[in-house]
């Protein structure tokens, strides 16, 4: 299986064919990872291709970044961790220059 971290990142950093390989394996288009899905990631990181593809896969455009305290992963990441809770993807986007 693929690292639920690593559809977040590939996202972020605009690695559509990564992307493609994460959701194909099982990752979830919706998953949390610091309280924001793959589409946060992607908004933050300004890849329209990306953030085209997730909404097209069945992203949630208004879905609302969770609280850390709420959501169940672990894992760590400055870079997934920006914007206030209840952000959405276009918070992130516009927060981000895009």
């Amino acid at each position: 299986t693929v690292p639920r971290y690593d559809l977040h990142f590939a996202a972020a950093s605009g690695d559509l064919g990564l992307v493609e390989f994460a959701l194909s394996h099982g990752q979830p288009v919706n998953s949390v990872l610091n309280g924001v899905l793959p589409l946060h990631a992607a908004c933050a990181g300004g890849s329209e291709v990306v953030v085209k593809y997730l909404i097209d896969e069945g992203a949630d455009v208004n879905a609302p970044r969770v609280p850390r305290r709420y959501s169940n992963d672990r894992h760590r990441s400055s870079a997934l961790a920006v914007g206030a809770s209840g952000s959405t993807p276009l918070h992130f986007a516009a927060a981000n220059g895009h």
